[in-house]
């Protein structure tokens, strides 16, 4: 069985449930997810029960390997562990790619974010087949939805919240100005003239007062319906997206299986220096 921790808002949710689930179907195992993490998390639900994945729900903490704050005691513990054909832990070293995590062919308990399509790449039609919503749009995105099938839809997301509120946050993440989206705005138009915006954003007053453009323009406000799933799932409906740097709008893009899309992404993600984004973004994708 392959088990993944699962920590923080739906996006980070979806990469972990990616990952292991990619790992499972390379190797021929079961997938699990640890949810436990998600009880002392005042702020974030548990949504991946809203899309149609498969793998067992773990609520128990005993349900996990045990984990020591000894680097040395852990490493035993492991070797222990995947001599008994038990699981054992692999954490997350950092935001890059470790492709020697993605061969490996044991039992594993996965605690990390893993943000790099290259952990799922070649298990990606699965990937997506499952991250399906289980039930249809509330009728407001449905209509969304049937005015993006008309064609040149652009899906913009601008995410502020705990971004500008959170100094800790602003300095590793930060946000993009206007002229940042509408450089690129400008650059989606040079393949898609008659381009058509839908705007999503936590911050829609935000977007409203410094989102510009001689195309049209719709403000996919944010629902209070508790199902704000749906409008992650609502942009991959889109022709082309400009994200911001979050996991919420990088979802929403890379759910769109349109190989033609144009998906235009922050140069760098991460505002702190100290951080590499470098494997966040596809290589197919468009930076700015």
């Amino acid at each position: 069985m392959i088990t993944a921790q699962i920590k923080g808002g739906l996006g980070n949710q979806m990469f972990q449930y990616a990952m292991a689930r990619a790992l499972g179907l390379r190797t021929g195992r079961s997938t699990a997810l640890d949810i436990t993490s998600m009880k002392r998390d005042a702020y974030r639900k548990f949504e991946l029960p809203h899309f149609n994945i498969e793998a067992r729900v773990l609520t128990s903490k005993w349900q996990r390997p045990p984990k020591f704050k000894s680097g040395l005691q852990q490493t035993i513990a492991n070797h222990i562990l995947s001599c008994l054909g038990q699981q054992k832990r692999v954490s997350e070293a950092g935001h890059g790619f470790s492709p020697e995590i993605a061969r490996l062919n044991k039992r594993l308990y996965l605690t990390g974010f893993w943000q790099s399509e290259l952990y799922f790449l070649d298990q990606q039609d699965a990937i997506r087949r499952e991250l399906t919503l289980k039930e249809p749009f509330a009728p407001a995105r449905q209509a969304v939805a049937n005015d993006m099938a008309s064609g040149n839809a652009v899906s913009l997301h601008v995410r502020r919240g705990d971004y500008v509120l959170s100094p800790d946050i602003a300095d590793m993440l930060g946000t993009f100005s206007p002229e940042w989206y509408h450089a690129a705005m400008a650059r989606i138009e040079t393949r898609m003239p008659e381009a058509r915006y839908f705007v999503f954003s936590d911050d829609p007053q935000w977007v409203r007062d410094n989102i510009r453009s001689n195309r049209p323009v719709t403000f996919v406000d944010p629902q209070d319906d508790g199902r704000h799933f749906e409008d992650m799932v609502l942009m991959s409906h889109c022709d082309a997206h400009i994200l911001s740097n979050s996991t919420f709008s990088w979802w929403g893009a890379w759910l769109d299986s349109r190989p033609d899309k144009h998906v235009i992404a922050p140069s760098r993600w991460f505002r702190s220096e100290a951080i590499c984004g470098d494997d966040i973004v596809p290589a197919s994708w468009d930076r700015l």
